[in-house]
């Protein structure tokens, strides 16, 4: 996750909207409320990871940011896992 410019949060076009990921409510779940919460935070964690005296949480922001990816990337996409369940039985 390289070259990305970072702009503070009063600076920016507001966030895309977005449809939250429907989930079984829970008083402390991941609720739409909280997922966009989640996303603005991750907007404006990215411009504090830029800010002077910051390096050692921007190698690692960035480093989660890649091994997420990486895990995705490796996941089998939905139609591949339907495939494999109906091949086991």
């Amino acid at each position: 996750m390289q070259n990305r410019t970072p702009i503070a949060a009063e600076a920016r076009p507001p966030l895309p909207d977005f449809t939250p990921v429907p989930r079984k409510y829970r008083h402390d779940g991941w609720a739409p409320e909280r997922q966009k919460a989640f996303v603005a935070a991750l907007a404006d964690a990215v411009s504090a990871s830029r800010a002077a005296g910051t390096e050692s949480f921007r190698r690692v922001w960035e480093a989660a940011l890649d091994f997420g990816v990486a895990a995705v990337k490796k996941r089998p996409s939905w139609r591949q896992a339907r495939k494999a369940k109906a091949a086991d039985g």
